[in-house]
């Protein structure tokens, strides 16, 4: 009786062992309904009230992947030594304790793009550690990370993981005795790409389309990220001051950046001839209000194509290339890392590393040696 009224309070699918079948216990929630529906040789017990599936490997391959993203839960454990696959669906304690470890990063105020982040990392823990979230033990932590490290996965990545989890198990869910699962991998010791001065005129002359040329010519000449430049509004611009409030970026802070005075221009031609009332650049997406991050990646794409740049680059290219620029030209360290909005100098110190003007005036040895060379034997 308990677990029924459980089971109406937080709805799962419920499987038993059948021997010859499976059987599935299922609260009317149609999709799940549905998706039970679409197993071949599913039947009806409607004494029992339950669904019928027959017992083999196939139909649990198809049960598995109908039901993904649907709480299940094996009551007969002996399904599990039967179908092994039935360890990557996730339990109902999965989800509540995917559901405490979102709760927690909403009330502590982390941006939704590391909500998401952290809450695919867990999910995906569990799905290809067979394990529920009860059942985790340092070794499991241990085997997944190595796992990630030997597909191929950045650092960056790993690293993310690892923050990710251990926020889940130490912070969310209080589990101790991992210390040995958080050593992290080193770093990925590389500089970013920086496109030439010539190189961002000539992507910037290939766009003949006004809001696109505008966007990627705010993100270089500001030095914005993709995700600020398209949550710009009207009311962010000061022309009189030619500043840029930039609200609520990366780690929830606001800072001001430079407009351009070829901006200033670009723009008001600009806002002559679009219909913009909030947002600089509306979306298609009327809910969402502002043009989504991966229409400014396209943007971008398009024009390093068209301009002929073979670079491997991204639109966040701009924003390096605005931080070297301003480097290769004498402006201090710590001005950049303000206009960057970077918390730490060190941060901003990459740029030093791609900065070319003072490497430049350093001739190669071959070089002199070339020009001071004496003449050969039977040279005039």
């Amino acid at each position: 009786m308990m677990k029924e009224k459980e089971q109406k309070k937080h709805p799962y699918v419920a499987l038993y062992d059948g021997n010859s079948c499976v059987l599935l216990k299922v609260p009317y929630v149609p999709k799940w309904i549905e998706c039970v529906r679409r197993i071949p040789g599913r039947t009806w017990d409607q004494d029992k009230k339950v669904w019928q599936v027959p017992a083999q490997h196939e139909t649990m391959v198809i049960l598995c992947s109908f039901l993904e993203n649907t709480p299940v839960k094996t009551v007969d454990r002996s399904l599990y030594e039967r179908f092994p696959e039935l360890l990557r669906l996730c339990t109902p304690e999965d989800y509540a304790a995917m559901g405490k470890l979102d709760e927690l990063l909403r009330r502590k105020g982390y941006s939704s793009k590391t909500r998401k982040a952290y809450l695919g990392h867990a999910e995906r823990f569990i799905r290809q550690s067979a394990v529920s979230v009860e059942g985790v033990t340092s070794v499991h932590l241990d085997t997944y990370f190595m796992r990630l490290i030997e597909e191929g996965h950045s650092r960056s990545y790993v690293n993310q993981a690892i923050s990710a989890l251990r926020f889940w198990f130490k912070e969310t869910l209080k589990r101790s005795g991992f210390s040995k699962a958080w050593v992290r991998p080193k770093s990925d010791q590389t500089l970013p790409t920086v496109l030439s001065e010539d190189e961002v005129l000539s992507l910037f002359k290939s766009t003949q389309n006004l809001k696109h040329r505008l966007l990627l010519t705010l993100v270089y000449s500001s030095g914005l990220r993709v995700s600020e430049v398209v949550r710009l509004r009207k009311q962010d611009i000061d022309v009189s001051r030619k500043m840029i409030h930039i609200r609520q970026a990366k780690g929830r802070k606001d800072r001001y950046s430079l407009l351009s005075g070829t901006v200033i221009e670009m723009m008001q031609t600009y806002l002559e001839t679009h219909a913009v009332l909030d947002y600089l650049f509306p979306g298609a997406d009327k809910s969402a209000g502002h043009l989504t991050e991966r229409s400014a990646q396209y943007m971008f794409e398009r024009a390093k194509r068209k301009a002929g740049i073979v670079k491997k680059a991204s639109i966040h290219t701009l924003r390096h290339s605005f931080a070297t620029h301003l480097l290769e030209n004498g402006t201090d360290l710590r001005h950049i890392q303000e206009l960057l909005g970077h918390s730490s100098l060190k941060t901003t110190e990459i740029y030093t590393h791609v900065g070319l003007k003072n490497l430049q005036r350093i001739q190669s040895p071959l070089d002199r040696i070339m020009e001071n060379k004496l003449p050969e034997r039977g040279e005039d």
